[in-house]
């Protein structure tokens, strides 16, 4: 009995239970991959905010240079006492 052929129902069923075992392997690599891309797309929204703050802080101290520089040029030119 053991020189029969294998039934071919069970052929088919043996490759069905391959290609869902690769499938569910694949599957969770797309999870993986899903997670990581979150975290990316978090962290970049994170670099832009940090980045827009660090712009906006900029701009606030070279207003305040420019402004500090104003009053040293008025200073400068006044005549010495």
């Amino acid at each position: 009995m053991a020189e029969e052929p294998d039934n071919l129902v069970l052929v088919q069923l043996r490759e069905i239970r391959a290609k869902l075992d690769k499938l569910d392997k694949i599957e969770a690599d797309v999870s993986t991959l899903t997670t990581q891309l979150e975290g990316v797309a978090e962290a970049t929204y994170v670099g832009v905010g940090l980045a827009t703050m660090a712009n906006h802080k900029f701009d606030r101290l070279t207003d305040r240079f420019d402004a500090i520089d104003r009053r040293l040029q008025k200073v400068e030119g006044a005549p010495a006492p």
